[in-house]
């Protein structure tokens, strides 16, 4: 999922390469504090950045709740 939009990101957010690329690997999430600034960069919003894709509207709730789960189990472990 990398593009121009994560370069420009790592830019003018001053976020290195390395964190960007931890993300896409899943070994790493962004900071919770600048995720909405984040979205409003990639032009997405929150769900699709915790999917690491694009979602249609048919699938937008089920991968909301999957997301969540998941979220809460790492929080938990």
């Amino acid at each position: 999922m990398k593009t121009n939009k994560y370069l420009k990101i790592a830019f003018f957010e001053n976020i290195s390469d390395k964190t960007i690329s931890k993300w896409e690997c899943g070994k790493g999430l962004p900071e919770l504090s600048g995720i909405q600034l984040l979205c409003k960069s990639l032009e997405i919003n929150v769900n699709e950045l915790l999917s690491g894709e694009k979602l249609a509207e048919d699938t937008y709730s089920n991968r909301a709740e999957e997301n969540m789960m998941t979220l809460m189990k790492d929080y938990i472990s």
